[in-house]
């Protein structure tokens, strides 16, 4: 029989990193030795050890082993640091996964594929995240509700989309919401701002937009900002920025468009000071009688708020 590593042995770590990380590594490494002999691979004062990772403990193609590849970093064997095992049965580096957590998502548009387990697909889940994983639930949840309330607004809960067992949305009325409108975080107070539809959400990309641009209604210090008693700022509407219109879009972090203008913006910037005044209809045409928003307005090329569209219920033509 095979005599036992003595207790408390030293964590194993590879050589390349710098001596802060090894010092780090070690001192989160857990100093257990198994019933089956071999060096726990999990962190210093788990509740639980994960199961061992030795090869000689796990058959051939039944489960990670130590020395197959983290599946977040690919660069360094799991027994190269203490890991964690997360509820659906999957292991990477703890020092990895909290480092995807603690990024989140990739670009301005708050999503939500981060905090799923990189190889199923599983929501991640573990005691050792939870003070990284709670906040990230309470914004999942935020953002679900504002996004569900304005498909209840734009009469679109019932749609093809949820009611057609053929799509992807079937029955799943979340989903359809999350994935067809935009939120994006506030610089300023961190709340969730509703930013456009989906579709335009390459246009954000493409300018690079810095965090700081993001900002909220509420926070943008815009004149005539509406804070609703009822709603605050979540469903503030704006005006087409080129026509008398209620925007769909907000583009750039700057910019609100109806949805024609916004399908042909190209001209609708270009045409800079020959916008038709009030009354005006979308893609620049001129209209005669009253202004189709029914209210006093900033002129044509300008930003301007509307106030809640929940309480006022503002229709475009």
């Amino acid at each position: 029989m095979n005599a036992k590593p003595p207790l408390n042995k030293p964590y194993s770590l590879p050589t390349d990193v710098s001596q802060t990380c090894i010092r780090e590594m070690k001192n989160n490494s857990c100093v257990k030795v198994l019933f089956c002999g071999h060096q726990c691979a999990g962190y210093r004062d788990e509740p639980q050890c994960p199961p061992c990772m030795d090869k000689d403990c796990i058959h051939k193609g039944h489960g990670q082993t130590g020395d197959d590849n983290c599946a977040v970093c690919y660069t360094d064997p799991l027994r190269t640091a203490p890991c964690i095992l997360l509820n659906c049965g999957h292991k990477y580096h703890l020092h990895c996964v909290k480092r995807i957590l603690e990024n989140k998502w990739v670009g301005p548009r708050i999503t939500f594929n981060f905090i799923l387990c990189p190889m199923c697909k599983q929501p991640m889940d573990h005691p050792e995240l939870q003070s990284l994983l709670n906040p990230i639930h309470e914004l999942y949840e935020e953002v679900k509700r504002k996004a569900l309330t304005r498909l209840q607004y734009e009469g679109l809960e019932k749609s093809d989309q949820i009611i057609n067992s053929a799509s992807p949305y079937y029955n799943n009325p979340e989903q359809f919401a999350m994935d067809r409108y935009c939120y994006y975080s506030c610089f300023k107070c961190k709340r969730s701002f509703f930013g456009g539809a989906a579709q335009c959400e390459d246009g954000a990309d493409d300018v690079n937009l810095k965090p700081e641009e993001m900002i909220c209604s509420a926070c943008s210090g815009l004149q005539g900002v509406l804070n609703c008693n009822i709603h605050g700022t979540d469903f503030t509407e704006y005006k087409c920025r080129y026509c008398c219109t209620v925007a769909l879009f907000h583009c750039f972090g700057t910019t609100h468009f109806c949805n024609e203008c916004h399908n042909n913006h190209g001209r609708m910037t270009g045409m800079g000071n020959n916008l038709p005044k009030c009354p005006a209809g979308p893609n620049g045409k001129q209209l005669t009688g009253d202004c189709p928003l029914g209210i006093e307005h900033a002129p044509n090329g300008s930003e301007f708020c509307l106030g809640c569209g929940l309480c006022s219920n503002l229709q475009s033509f």
